[in-house]
């Protein structure tokens, strides 16, 4: 997404320069501000989407001239993360053959996200499937509860749901197969947010911006 303003110097005679001095100046600090604010109004939109602020840092700009001033100053708005536009349109991503949905079940690595399987497994879990007719496949664990049925039951650690669940020996305890991830051949990925609307409503501003530097 671009952002730019052209001013057009004409045959300026030289007592006119200072004003065409003037008008770079004003124009490029439009720019930068206009910049500026439409980062951070795509920013504010991607947290009502939802996205973390790690997640919304991603959001960058650059102007141009980087240094000093220019007639026809321009902006780019664009993200670092390449798939971010997949919040933006939405899409439908498949599987191949599946794509393995983590539950609240699942453990939570480094960075907040839950592990996928391939990260369930490379820190020693060991997962379990179950195929249902019916229903969609599921990948998990079996693991050992204090007090057998949907009341009662212990939470499970990160470090318990690796190693299978709580040890054996306790009185009482029953084997039950805890679900981690669903099985799905294709997922659609909603709108999230929208940045193209945030940063066109700041190009509409352009204008009064330029008049408040160029009376600055």
């Amino acid at each position: 997404m671009r952002l730019s303003l052209s001013c057009d110097s004409g045959p300026f005679s030289r007592g006119q320069l200072l004003v065409i001095e003037k008008v770079k100046r004003a124009a490029t600090d439009t720019i930068r501000e206009a910049a500026e604010l439409a980062k951070q109004a795509g920013r504010r939109s991607m947290a009502a989407g939802g996205m973390s602020g790690r997640f919304q840092n991603t959001l960058r700009s650059v102007v141009y001239p980087k240094t000093g001033t220019a007639l026809r100053p321009s902006a780019v708005i664009f993200d670092k993360v390449e798939w971010a536009g997949v919040f933006e349109t939405g899409a439908t991503i498949a599987g191949k053959p599946l794509l393995w949905i983590a539950l609240d079940s699942a453990p939570v690595g480094a960075g907040g996200h839950r592990l996928s399987p391939k990260e369930f497994t490379a820190a020693g879990g060991k997962l379990v499937s179950v195929n249902v007719p019916g229903k969609p496949p599921m990948l998990g664990v079996m693991v050992n509860d204090r007090a057998p049925g949907p009341w009662g039951r212990a939470t499970l650690s990160k470090s318990r749901l690796l190693k299978g669940g709580y040890k054996k020996g306790y009185a009482g305890t029953s084997t039950r197969f805890q679900p981690l991830y669903v099985g799905k051949p294709q997922v659609v990925d909603p709108k999230k947010f929208d940045i193209h609307g945030a940063v066109a409503e700041v190009g509409d501003l352009i204008p009064e911006l330029f008049a408040a530097h160029f009376t600055d």
